[in-house]
């Protein structure tokens, strides 16, 4: 008998080496993921999968004493990963970061899929699969909107809710449809490109929130009229910006409230 139950402790753990879902508890951190520092030291990128094995992935808040901010280019790509878990560190992820993901499971709400925090399924909005809609509604939790999360959708207008604090680069190219776009009060940060090649926009208000934005935000948006900016001119040049109107094309008003 006792042979027997040392027989069944040692396939226990032979099985829960091959199912490393045995290895890490509910709320517990993945590990041996592949990190790189960025370039101002401050904070990492997951990269790639590195050396875990989970299927049920969820990232580390931070790494070596510095938070994980963001999922790089490709970092899953081709992976059997099941579930994505993120942190609210995380604020960027790249459009292909689970290219190839057959397997992954997405949270999806009124047909846009997002991965979410432990207590937030919502948070970032990743991709919407049916490009050839006219209207978005983002769920009300979410948080940020990923690198090209709507790139080439025929999206006419979308309402970003009340709490989305960035908007990722690329996240609206080439939604040449698009007419109008409201950002809320607690957007901080409009990456690269962001509204490029949006070729119908012709207004649009940026909240007095911003504290960022990046490279050729409305790159070959020719067709802008009106930006309108809802803080006075020195909150405005205090957002950091440079570049942000390059390659514009649009002979546009710029208003402040002031």
């Amino acid at each position: 008998m006792k042979k027997i139950k040392i027989f069944v402790l040692v396939a226990a753990l032979l099985v829960c080496t091959l199912f490393t879902s045995c290895t890490r508890k509910a709320g517990e951190e993945s590990k041996g993921l592949a990190f790189t520092l960025n370039e101002s030291g401050t904070a990492y990128t997951v990269t790639g999968i590195g050396k875990c094995k989970d299927k049920d992935v969820l990232i580390p808040k931070e790494y070596k004493d510095l938070p994980v901010t963001a999922i790089g280019e490709y970092a899953f790509r081709g992976t059997d990963i099941v579930k994505m878990t993120v942190t609210e560190n995380v604020v960027s992820i790249a459009h292909n970061a689970f290219e190839d993901c057959a397997a992954l499971v997405y949270n999806t709400y009124e047909t846009v899929n997002y991965v979410g925090t432990e207590q937030n399924p919502y948070y970032a909005a990743v991709f919407a699969p049916e490009n050839s809609k006219e209207s978005f509604v983002l769920h009300a939790d979410t948080k940020i909107i990923a690198d090209y999360a709507f790139g080439d959708c025929s999206i006419k207008n979308i309402s970003v809710p009340k709490g989305v604090t960035h908007i990722g680069a690329n996240a609206f190219y080439s939604c040449g449809a698009l007419t109008e776009i409201t950002l809320p009060e607690t957007l901080t940060h409009i990456g690269a490109e962001a509204f490029g090649n949006c070729g119908s926009l012709k207004e649009i208000t940026l909240p007095k929130s911003l504290s960022f934005m990046g490279d050729s935000v409305f790159l070959y948006c020719m067709k802008v009229e009106k930006i309108t900016f809802g803080g006075t001119r020195a909150e405005w040049n205090a957002v950091s910006k440079d570049g942000w109107d390059s390659y514009f094309g649009a002979d546009y008003e710029f208003v402040c409230n002031d």
